[in-house]
């Protein structure tokens, strides 16, 4: 049955100690806010175009849902923000965004340019 309190169940995973904890997680979107404090000290922005600085706080909304302190389903992870805009050559840097990622250690990523 669906709690709605915590439809992911991530709660039940942060019990038996699975917070994503030593995992970088490359996330390429919009603008993040690396001075969130539900991300302190987890979250580092590359800013690939100018269209990835815009203040379009989509990114920053991924980078919550999956690493927040309080609501993340991995509040353990580290985030490599990677603000590639949405329009113009941003779809284009993606194949440089990802092997600068993966250089970093990233293996898991995530793209949804919102």
């Amino acid at each position: 049955m669906l709690n709605v309190l915590d439809p992911s169940n991530a709660k039940a995973a942060h019990a038996q100690g699975m917070t994503g904890a030593g995992v970088a997680v490359g996330v390429v979107d919009t603008d993040f806010d690396v001075s969130d404090p539900q991300l302190a000290g987890r979250i580092s922005k590359t800013v690939y175009s100018s269209g990835g600085a815009n203040g379009n706080m989509h990114g920053a909304e991924v980078a919550q849902a999956l690493a927040g302190s309080t609501l993340g389903i991995a509040p353990g992870v580290f985030v490599q923000a990677a603000a590639a805009g949405t329009t113009g050559n941003s779809l284009l840097l993606s194949s440089q965004i990802y092997q600068d990622l993966f250089a970093k250690g990233v293996r898991i990523f995530n793209q949804s340019n919102g």
